[in-house]
Parts: structure tokens; C-alpha cells; sequence
């Protein structure tokens, strides 16, 4: 009878961590190996200022997601959802690089889900910079030649401030300092290009040779350029 009873304790104890354990798999049905997210690392290109990435659940429970306050330079939408096999959740990610200054950022999303401890990240890449581009690299004069221009572009996503100093007194500049904005044509939303106007992303400098400071000859002259943020 002792025995009988030691059996019946056994059984018992192990029927009730049975109930446990199910009754804890009740209130959490589900397990995170069934859901997915579509993209580990979202890298926004120079322009780009759009993506995407879909939360995928393949079990037939409904899952419940939120995504902790993210960082001040990107807006998400929607911040929270249910998904489930037949209904998968489109999240947009938007980032703001009006109040950066240049440099590269990166930074993670965090997607949290009800009842579980562990969370699903996504990685943020970004780069903002100034990037200048001159038409040409020398400029050559003839007998008659007293005037002729050149062009710089920025091709960056930033502002680019410049200035030019001649070091000789027969060479002047103008305009000689400048600032050359971003052309918000080349920003893409979701692969689209914007349908905003050009911002001045480039500026024309004509160069001016007195010919009265300078002898009969060859001469050689040079203009210095410097540039902020770029």
C-alpha cells in the first residue's frame, strides 16, 4: 500500500506539471521561430528616404506586435499590429536628415511581441555628406582669352559651403564663395523620385584674367578651393 501510494504522488505531481505547462503554453500559444520579418538590415542610399519591411507569422495563432520608441531621426508607421497566417503586417520606416550633420548613422528597430522575452531587431544605415564635383581641373587662356567659367556640383545630400583665393593679383573670381544646396529631385519615397524642384545644386564661377598685371609670356596661375562639409 506504501508503495501504491508513492505511485499515486508521482502520477499526481506529474499531472499537475503537465496542467502547468500547458496552461503556460495557453497564454503564450505561439512560438517566434514562426514569425519573420522580412529584412535584417534596412540601408537607405543617398537619397533615399522610404523603406519598407513586412512582419510575417505563419502559425494560425494571432500575434501581437509593438515596436519600442524608436530614435529621433526616423518615423515608423504603424508602431504596433496583430498578424496572423493570412493577414502579415507592412511597417514604413521614413528618416529625417533635415537636423543631422554629416557623418554615418546606424541605429536599431526593436519589435517586441506579447508575452515573449525576446524581440526581433532590424538593423538602420544611413550616411549624410557634402560631395563636390568640378567640371574641370585647369583652365587654359589664348592670346585673346579673358573670360571662361567653370561649374561645381554638389552631388551629396547636404548643404556644401565653398570659396575660392587666387594667388595671383591678375586672377579674380566671381562669384568667389557660395553655397551649393541639395537637389531634392534625386530623394526617393518607397524607389519613387520626388516630384519637388531643384535646389541650386551646382553654381557657375567665372574666371577673369587682367591682362594689363601680366608681361608678355607663359604664366601659371592658381586658385585655391575651400569647402565646408564636404
Amino acid at each position: 500500500m506504501q508503495n501504491s501510494g508513492k505511485l499515486f504522488l508521482k502520477v499526481f505531481t506529474a499531472l499537475i506539471l503537465s496542467i502547468i505547462l500547458y496552461s503556460c503554453d495557453f497564454f503564450a500559444p505561439y512560438d517566434l521561430e514562426f514569425v519573420s520579418v522580412s529584412q535584417e538590415k534596412l540601408e537607405f542610399g543617398m537619397f533615399e528616404i522610404e523603406k519598407q519591411f513586412v512582419i510575417t507569422n505563419v502559425d494560425s495563432f494571432d500575434v501581437n506586435w509593438e515596436i519600442l520608441p524608436a530614435i529621433n531621426w526616423i518615423t515608423i508607421s504603424p508602431m504596433s499590429g496583430k498578424i496572423n497566417a493570412a493577414d502579415p503586417d507592412t511597417v514604413t520606416v521614413k528618416i529625417n536628415r533635415s537636423k543631422l550633420i554629416p557623418g554615418k548613422y546606424s541605429d536599431k528597430i526593436e519589435i517586441s511581441f506579447e508575452n515573449k522575452t525576446n524581440s526581433k531587431f532590424i538593423e538602420l544605415l544611413m550616411e549624410i555628406k557634402a560631395q563636390l564635383r568640378v567640371s574641370q581641373d585647369s583652365m587654359r587662356f589664348g592670346i585673346y582669352d579673358s573670360l571662361k567659367s567653370f561649374k561645381l556640383f554638389n552631388s551629396g545630400n547636404y548643404p556644401l559651403k565653398w570659396s575660392f583665393i587666387a594667388d595671383e593679383e591678375w586672377i579674380s573670381v566671381q562669384p568667389d564663395t557660395g553655397t551649393l544646396l541639395v537637389d531634392s529631385t534625386k530623394f526617393l519615397s518607397n524607389g519613387t523620385q520626388s516630384n519637388s524642384t531643384s535646389k541650386y545644386s551646382d553654381a557657375t564661377v567665372f574666371v577673369k584674367i587682367d591682362n594689363k598685371k601680366i608681361s608678355a609670356g607663359d604664366h601659371i596661375g592658381l586658385l585655391h578651393l575651400k569647402t565646408e562639409n564636404g
